[in-house]
């Protein structure tokens, strides 16, 4: 006797704004950094509120060339990158230069030591990007990730993109769980606004602003296709049935 299965979950378009939902005109850079140290920060709010967004839709997640990198071989902090594509690195530049011409009209603020006061050439030039761009490869974008920090601590879930389009539940994971070029679904947040650096010249990498994965949807099985609080987008999400019908194969009978 064959089974009926359950209908599958339409899961509905919550949680993180993708990115290219957001309208970076509600994107505002605080005008006087704080802090006393010698690096400052200028805050980033998206419509009043910290920038918190989804990186890529469900549909295609993003590769992640090398995995999750926790910082040990070059003292460095965790981070991962991300592939981007064009739509993508288009976005993080606009993010960027809105950045820059914050640091330009406001200069006194950002560089009161430099005298005289910096060109808008000198600030582009001072500025530091963490999109890395090579033309025999797809562009990247590093992120840092929180491996320590219990309460701030990079939260993974897996999941497994199967034949039918549809993808199966979600389950708890772990860092360890993103290995080299697996596709990944990220949502990013600012890391403490824009660093500025106290300086009496201008040099390379003065200034620039940092984003951190909060979250990761480890998406197995998918190569250019491709899903916690994330925005699923409608993706269909397999029933308990489907789930096992896919994994053990077709129901037998004599």
């Amino acid at each position: 006797m064959s089974h009926v299965a359950k209908k599958a979950k339409t899961t509905p378009a919550t949680g993180p704004l993708l990115y290219s939902d957001l309208d970076l005109d509600k994107l505002t850079v605080a005008v006087v950094p704080e802090g006393k140290n010698e690096t400052r920060f200028a805050t980033v709010e998206y419509n009043k509120t910290r920038l918190v967004f989804q990186g890529t839709a469900v549909t295609e997640p993003m590769r992640a060339p090398f995995g999750v990198d926790d910082g040990s071989k070059f003292n460095s902090k965790p981070s991962i990158k991300l592939e981007l594509k064009d739509a993508q690195l288009a976005f993080v530049r606009n993010v960027e230069e809105k950045v820059i011409m914050t640091a330009i009209k406001h200069s006194d603020e950002w560089f009161p030591a430099v005298k005289p006061s910096p060109t808008a050439s000198d600030i582009r030039n001072a500025f530091s990007s963490r999109v890395a761009v090579d033309a025999e490869y797809p562009a990247t974008l590093r992120v840092n990730v929180n491996l320590s920090d219990e309460k701030k601590k990079l939260i993974v879930m897996t999941t497994k993109l199967m034949p039918n389009g549809k993808i199966e539940p979600p389950k708890p994971g772990s860092a360890d769980d993103v290995k080299f070029n697996d596709c990944v679904v990220p949502v990013l947040k600012t890391a403490g606004g824009v660093w500025i650096k106290k300086t009496k010249k201008l040099s390379d990498n003065c200034f620039g602003i940092i984003f951190e994965a909060a979250e990761l949807l480890v998406v197995k099985g998918a190569e250019d296709a491709g899903v916690g609080s994330f925005n699923l987008g409608g993706v269909e999400v397999a029933s308990d049935a489907e789930e096992t019908e896919a994994n053990e194969g077709p129901d037998q009978f004599d």
